[in-house]
């Protein structure tokens, strides 16, 4: 339990007032139950910023944030497809606990060059129909609004849950996202948007997808020694019935 680790979350979808409190409990406990968590990475749609402010955000997830205040280290967050109006709140706002915001390259001292994205920038449904998808991203909003919360029409990432069972556009994804960032090798991609956990080998780097904690409830934790250096294993881990399955582990 005095072991430190750095975990990766992505994709939690809060602020939907049914199951929010449970998964908020279960994030507690994934993120506390085993070890001390040093470094948290947020790798995007934490929230559904088009169904709330950022000020019923915060007040609604105030526990989020209490329990997300207590990691020892860096709280690094990546804005995705549902969760992008953060990034601009962000900047003016003190309300929000959070050390760094950003999307790229990002080093570990003494550990290998790792890369900190989302993802949905290559997924060719989000990125051609960018469009399609703000205007029907305003029309749920509008339809949850008028309904005081009551009604929500088809939320856009379990569309999006359903696109990614093609597996080969999940295989695209993956495959641009090396494709930008792979010229080098000893790279660790750490991603989100698929709601597809994996670790995934490929010339000479790792892309680290975290799936989503909404439904698989899974995330990634990263075990190095004091100096920064991976101590050669990355944990791909989830919750079922109540209890911590790691469902891979892959050296580097």
């Amino acid at each position: 339990m005095d072991e430190l680790r750095d975990f990766a979350f992505s994709d939690l979808h809060l602020t939907d007032d049914i199951e929010m409190k449970e998964r908020i409990d279960m994030f507690e406990y994934a993120l506390f139950g085993t070890y001390i968590p040093n470094n948290l990475l947020l790798l995007g749609d934490i929230f559904d910023i088009y169904r709330d402010s950022l000020d019923n955000i915060v007040r609604r997830c105030a526990r989020f944030f209490e329990i997300i205040s207590k990691v020892k280290g860096l709280i690094y967050y990546v804005p995705g497809n549902h969760d992008d109006k953060l990034a601009h709140l962000y900047v003016n706002s003190d309300k929000l606990k959070i050390n760094h915001m950003f999307t790229g390259k990002f080093l570990w001292e003494n550990g290998p060059q790792c890369v900190l994205i989302h993802g949905h920038r290559y997924d060719k449904i989000v990125r051609e129909h960018y469009r399609a998808s703000k205007i029907g991203t305003r029309f749920q909003e509008w339809i949850w609004r008028l309904s005081n919360g009551k009604v929500d029409i088809a939320p856009l990432w379990s569309f999006a849950e359903a696109v990614m069972d093609d597996k080969r556009l999940l295989e695209n994804v993956r495959n641009s996202v090396l494709k930008e960032f792979c010229s080098e090798n000893r790279k660790v991609i750490f991603m989100g948007h698929t709601h597809k956990p994996e670790l995934i080998r490929k010339d000479g780097s790792l892309i680290v997808d975290c799936g989503d904690f909404c439904s698989k409830f899974s995330w990634v934790e990263i075990k190095r020694e004091p100096d920064g250096i991976f101590n050669r294993f990355i944990d791909l881990c989830k919750l079922s019935n109540g209890y911590k399955i790691t469902i891979n582990r892959i050296t580097y």
